[in-house]
């Protein structure tokens, strides 16, 4: 069981007044002239720096577009984060436990940069959400992931940077889909352990590495795509920004009409038909796509 400890010595706070919680540990009650509260959220009102540890206990906090700094761990227990287009910026290990298989832990990326400078720990009941194209989370150093729900329908859009070792221990759990791209980008070999690796994989894998001398993979393959240094992104994705959207025809229209002479990311990426031409029957498997009337282009088949 992933029991929270935090350690930590005299705080202060950047022109807050916080009074300590039980175990010495801050919690949103603290801080409650920078939230107010409505339909059971505590809804952030002004950027925040916590020099200490932070405590999600039960409740629902929104960072509502602002930016939140904890200087120390962060624990959430049984409760939930919605960055809400907001930065969440954690200088300690990031903690995520649900033990109510009624209730969930949640964490919503929701447009928001999340960013831990230590460890990312899920355990039990908790559902990480990644749903839009502009969610970003960045953990410096391992990565956990030990949630007993399957994230098939959460994890489907936005990137996650991992820098330290990858490890999943979900059964069948941890698998991402659509346009969700995991980086690897640690400057030391990096590895990666799926525990059930005929049930759980990456969905779009980028590595900055290569692949044989700056990884080690308990298994593989565990992606649907992988994208290897000095290769171009997956076809569709005209930009090369590791997602697959309207800016993507818009750049492919301007393409076939002559107004641009090439494509950003290569122009392998605008041959969906895999015919060795970029034409009208390309533009029209990208827009099938990104309506959703197709889930693959044939170039992958």
């Amino acid at each position: 069981m992933m029991v929270c400890l935090f350690i930590f010595s005299a705080f202060s706070l950047l022109n807050i007044t916080g009074v300590l919680a039980e175990e010495d540990v801050l919690s949103v009650l603290d801080f409650e002239d920078y939230f107010y509260y409505e339909d059971g959220n505590y809804v952030l009102t002004s950027d925040i720096v916590v020099d200490s540890s932070f405590r999600i206990d039960g409740h629902t906090v929104v960072l509502n577009g602002y930016s939140m700094t904890v200087e120390g761990n962060l624990c959430i227990d049984n409760g939930s984060l919605d960055l809400g287009s907001g930065s969440l910026t954690v200088n300690g290990d990031f903690y995520i436990n649900g033990f109510d298989t009624s209730n969930p832990a949640v964490l919503d990326i929701n447009n928001g940069n999340l960013i831990i400078e230590g460890n990312f720990d899920t355990y039990d009941n908790v559902i990480l959400y990644m749903v839009q194209e502009n969610d970003y989370v960045l953990v410096h150093k391992d990565f956990y992931f030990n949630s007993f729900i399957p994230h098939g329908d959460y994890l489907i859009n936005g990137t996650l940077e991992v820098k330290g070792d990858f490890y999943d221990f979900s059964k069948g759990n941890f698998l991402p889909s659509q346009n969700h791209r995991v980086v690897l980008s640690g400057e030391d070999v990096q590895y990666v352990t799926f525990e059930y690796p005929e049930l759980s994989s990456f969905n779009i894998l980028e590595l900055t590495k290569p692949l044989e001398t700056g990884y080690v993979f308990s298994h593989t393959p565990v992606w649907n795509t992988l994208i290897e240094p000095g290769t171009s992104f997956k076809p569709g994705d005209l930009d090369g920004n590791g997602t697959v959207d309207s800016t993507d025809a818009t750049i492919l229209k301007r393409y076939i009409v002559s107004i641009i002479d090439e494509i950003p990311a290569g122009n392998d990426a605008a041959d969906l038909n895999g015919d060795g031409d970029i034409d009208s029957l390309d533009y029209t498997l990208l827009n099938r796509f990104i309506l959703g009337m197709i889930t693959e282009f044939p170039v992958n088949r």
